[in-house]
């Protein structure tokens, strides 16, 4: 009897729903629906220049309008273009209209494309400069320009043919010096003159979806000074510069390289997130360039390479620049700036979707998968006037000869930019996906996307000419809506979701979660992440918005711990509250960062003072009330509230509460405030305690433990309370396991329980379901008896088997340690690696270990007892952790 029970609770525990689905529910269906009309973020983009001030708002309109009709809803406006460039072709010859640079009508024509593209939902943004390259204009003075050292002197940058290098090709009126790369002074300085008086010009009412500020390939040569290159080079290599020593060279580039990453594209990128706005770059040079490819890239946001129509080689450089930055930063998306052209010789509007299309499939096989089309020349309003041609790129307007091919090409474009931005890619390839279910797509050398389920069925999707499929999928192929405690989660990457200590915020209808990005080895403080999810189930890695600063409070060696992300009603700024340590845990103290956008970066600000005065603790909470105002939640019951802008402390509502802890969290239901405390055990778990009181100032009453005594809190520590949509509320804890914080802590997120004023979590969920706050119950898996022990460093366990998925059923208690998991194909190659802590203070059993969603197959996990275990010493030097080994396997589950 006792063994059926335990059967039964394992089924309970394992992860898929079993559900009548209609046919919008089958993840087949959603994903050929998603394909033929692939969702609004997918957006192919144009180059959009004004050229030779041949502009009218009517025209900006027309223009805008024709993008929007044709599936465009991207576009990177480059102002004041000159129809030949300074470094080929003279002045003579080119007529020049009435939309002089920043006259009234620039302005007006500005406002207009602006607030029509806002209207259309095209998404903007702005050269950064006047002309498509670099960064500069009439404000930069040229103590304030690109230098060189020479013989003879400090001496503005010159071109080939001797004269002053400036910001090309543009018309006379925006023509100016090239601002100095390597000071980030000088470098916002000029973003101020241009896209920040922009800003400034044009309220925001007026520009609501201008989110990019854009940065072309390098064009302007090189420089070798600027006003600190002496002692940044001195405090670099520990000598001293001297331009006569051509022993100094190779170092000089070094420091120039790192000086124009961080100084230049660095330097715009900080500028642009105060602003609320992102960097887009190309990461090359088509003249010598100065910087390191990766590290320039990495620098800002988003990357692109660039293709040409007339290739009569492949542009590996600018492909590799572009996805080498973005593999090193994390990107996802590598652009193209698609279909250039150039020079008399070459056709401009000889193009059709038959020409195009082979040439974006070349680069999608290359690992392009974000689509900006060059380019859309702003064309008057009157239809009557010649159409504006200038030497260069494919004309794309609404006066092109070939115009009714445009939206066939840019639906083909979203599709297989959609195709090849899921998942991650498959085995290192640029052309293959693997989603987190196990669904695999490649694009085949016919151009056709193959996709192969997890059942193994393949399907091929023709993104240029799509038909139904009259094939439905079979209905176990599920994504699994279950929460499952003790486990690692996957991110869409497929690496563990590291976010402990955390706060859940929903924003914009998604759920974004905030924790300690951890470490392996050390309790060293590298950064705080962001995860968003629909569901509370599927995260998505929206990467590391606090990162460790170069020194001070969050600097190297230190602690950072229990970020808490709130929105701040009065300002609409996303204000992080953090504690902060040193590592012996002597130098407590609380601090903020903030941030225009919920998904960061968060730029940080220093102590949060009460009464002109940091508070000196450690553990953090937050509470946000139902009347806007919010609270800073401390160690043994402490309550401050937040000044309106959240940046200080106004008020001290409570300064102790007898009993109380640490980790605060706090939830307020039917007037009833709850305080949630663990004891002060470390990373040890315990049974955690609440109190609740009518008001934050008290008095407060003592309630006791809120899960059964013994029970360790579920081993947990509490860290959050999340109010759900449903009007019930979830207990956010964590299930510490240092020194493998990253790879082995988890997460314990269980449904709260409130009935007359009692809060309690008396039952254990492995796995529910956070709408219906249900426990799930799983039909048709094969169940494993698989019992096995060893307690030996290096003992291995080995299980083939057949499936997508697999879970590991185990014993903890205090004796037992970490197993390293490996998971190979049947070829032998490795999938996946994990580490599973199997110690607990008081003895439980459960799933232990699941694996993500693979494609269905052949394959062997590996498990090996780990030599480290969990162990650790706190402040005061008391010992905690594992006395032993072991690891006890009960029996596996395969899906």
């Amino acid at each position: 009897m006792k063994k059926n029970y335990l059967l039964f609770m394992a089924m309970l525990a394992f992860t898929l729903i079993v559900h009548a689905q209609t046919a919008n529910d089958n993840p087949r269906e959603r994903l050929w629906q998603a394909f033929l009309t692939p969702p609004d973020s997918i957006r192919v983009g144009c180059y959009y220049y004004w050229v030779n001030e041949q502009v009218d708002p009517k025209g900006v309109v027309a223009d805008l309008e024709w993008m929007k009709e044709n599936g465009i809803t991207l576009a990177f406006l480059a102002t004041d273009i000159r129809d030949r460039t300074t470094w080929d072709n003279p002045w003579e010859g080119q007529a020049f209209g009435k939309n002089k640079f920043q006259s009234r009508l620039w302005w007006k024509n500005l406002r207009t494309a602006l607030k029509t593209a806002g209207r259309l939902g095209i998404e903007m943004g702005l050269f950064n400069c006047p002309g498509w390259s670099q960064s500069g204009g009439p404000w930069v003075k040229p103590e304030e320009a690109m230098r060189n050292w020479t013989s003879h002197g400090i001496e503005v940058c010159k071109t080939k043919e001797g004269t002053d290098v400036m910001c090309s090709p543009c018309s006379p009126d925006a023509q100016g010096l090239e601002v100095d790369k390597l000071s980030k002074h000088h470098v916002q300085k000029h973003f101020e003159a241009f896209i920040g008086e922009i800003l400034r010009r044009i309220p925001q009412k007026d520009r609501p979806t201008l989110t990019t500020v854009v940065v072309d390939s390098w064009e302007r040569g090189k420089q070798n000074y600027t006003d600190s290159i002496f002692s940044k080079f001195r405090q670099r290599f520990g000598y001293e510069l001297d331009y006569t020593n051509p022993a100094c060279q190779k170092d000089l580039d070094r420091l120039i390289a790192d000086l124009v990453a961080s100084e230049y594209m660095g330097g715009l990128t900080e500028k642009a997130h105060e602003y609320g706005l992102r960097t887009w770059c190309e990461p090359y040079a088509h003249s010598p360039f100065p910087a390191n490819s990766i590290t320039y890239g990495s620098a800002a946001d988003e990357v692109a390479a660039e293709f040409w129509v007339d290739d009569r080689k492949f542009r590996q450089k600018e492909v590799d620049a572009a996805l080498g930055s973005a593999r090193r930063s994390g990107k996802n998306r590598v652009w193209a700036e698609s279909f250039t052209d150039g020079w008399p010789e070459l056709a401009k509007d000889d193009w059709s979707f038959e020409k195009l299309k082979p040439i974006a499939d070349r680069y999608f096989h290359a690992g392009i998968n974000a689509s900006i089309l060059h380019v859309m020349i702003s064309q008057p309003g009157n239809d009557r006037k010649p159409a504006v041609r200038p030497w260069f790129g494919t004309y794309f307007d609404r006066r092109s000869q070939h115009a009714s091919d445009l939206k066939p090409l840019v639906t083909y474009l979203r599709r297989c930019n959609f195709m090849l931005q899921l998942g991650k890619p498959l085995d290192g390839a640029n052309d293959r996906r693997i989603l987190n279910d196990g669904t695999k797509i490649r694009f085949t050398e016919e151009s056709f996307f193959e996709v192969t389920f997890p059942d193994g069925r393949q399907e091929y999707w023709n993104p240029a000419q799509p038909q139904p499929s009259a094939t439905a999928m079979p209905e176990q192929l599920q994504f699994s809506k279950a929460i499952v405690s003790g486990v690692s989660w996957y991110d869409q990457h497929g690496e563990t979701v590291s976010a402990h200590g955390a706060n859940i915020i929903r924003d914009g209808g998604k759920y974004y979660l905030f924790g300690e990005y951890k470490t392996d080895s050390a309790n060293v403080f590298k950064g705080f992440s962001c995860y968003s999810s629909d569901n509370l189930t599927d995260w998505h890695f929206e990467g590391i918005v606090f990162d460790q600063q170069p020194d001070g409070r969050m600097g190297p060696d230190r602690v950072g711990e229990r970020p808490k992300v709130l929105r701040c009603p009065a300002t609409g700024e996303y204000v992080m509250l953090m504690h902060t340590d040193n590592l012996q845990y002597k130098d407590p103290c609380t601090c903020y960062a903030t941030s225009q956008t919920i998904t960061g970066p968060y730029e940080f600000q220093g102590p949060l003072l009460y009464k002109g005065e940091p508070v000196r603790k450690w553990d953090i909470g937050s509470f946000a009330d139902d009347d806007g105002h919010a609270y800073l939640l401390v160690h043994h019951g402490i309550i401050y509230r937040l000044a309106t802008d959240f940046h200080s402390l106004d008020s001290c509502l409570m300064n102790g509460l007898k009993g109380a802890g640490e980790s605060p969290a706090m939830l307020k239901k039917d007037g009833t405030y709850y305080w949630l405390s663990s004891h002060t055990t470390s990373w040890e778990r315990n049974d955690n305690m609440y109190w609740t009181s009518n008001s934050l100032s008290g008095p407060w009453e003592y309630r006791g433990e809120f899960c059964p005594k013994g029970s360790l809190t579920w081993n947990s520590q509490c860290s959050f309370v999340l109010p759900l949509e449903n009007g019930s509320f979830m207990y956010m804890g964590d299930r510490w396991s240092f020194p493998r914080q990253r790879s082995a802590a988890t997460y314990v997120w269980q449904p709260l329980t409130i009935a007359d004023g009692k809060l309690t979590i008396p039952h254990y969920y492995e796995a529910w379901d956070p709408l219906t706050m249900q426990q799930e119950i799983v039909n048709s898996k094969k169940l494993h008896e698989k019992k096995w022990q060893s307690q030996v460093i290096g003992d291995s366990l080995s299980i083939p088997y057949t499936g997508r998925r697999i879970a590991l059923y185990g014993t903890t208690d205090n004796m037992s340690g970490y197993a390293d998991i490996t998971i190979r194909d049947q070829r032998g190659h490795k999938v996946f690696g994990g580490i599973v802590d199997f110690y607990s203070l008081v003895p439980a059993t459960g799933i232990r270990f699941l694996s993500p969603m693979l494609a269905k197959g052949k394959y062997t996990l590996e498990l090996r007892i780990a030599s480290m275990k969990p162990n650790w010493t706190d402040k005061r030097r008391n010992q905690y952790g594992s006395t032993g080994h072991k690891v006890e396997i009960t029996h596996v589950m395969i899906e």
